[in-house]
């Protein structure tokens, strides 16, 4: 988890397409670890690809995805983050500040 939060907060590395092969084999907390990442590499394309698995994330992976969508098409931003309610009051921030983009 040490190494791959690293790599969630360093663009300058090169290293995205590999972490981008270990998504579909990892736990909970790798697959977070690598939306960060993805998010940081500018990956937003691949990114859009896990719209519809928001809804069998784990909360923190729903957390971390919601902090990447912040970098979607403002349309496609605001559909998706609206499309879902946010029971927890730390959730709700994070949506709102999603929305508002970059």
């Amino acid at each position: 988890m040490s190494i791959l939060s690293l790599f969630s907060r360093n663009s300058s590395i090169n290293h995205f397409s590999e972490l981008a092969k270990r998504h579909a084999g990892s736990d909970p907390f790798a697959k977070r670890e690598i939306l960060l990442a993805a998010s940081t590499s500018n990956a937003t394309d691949w990114l859009r690809e896990f719209k519809e698995d928001f809804e069998g994330m784990d909360a923190w992976q729903r957390r971390a995805f919601l902090f990447c969508a912040r970098s979607f098409p403002a349309d496609e931003r605001k559909f998706f983050i609206n499309r879902w309610t946010y029971p927890r009051p730390f959730d709700a921030i994070v949506a709102k500040w999603a929305k508002q983009g970059p």
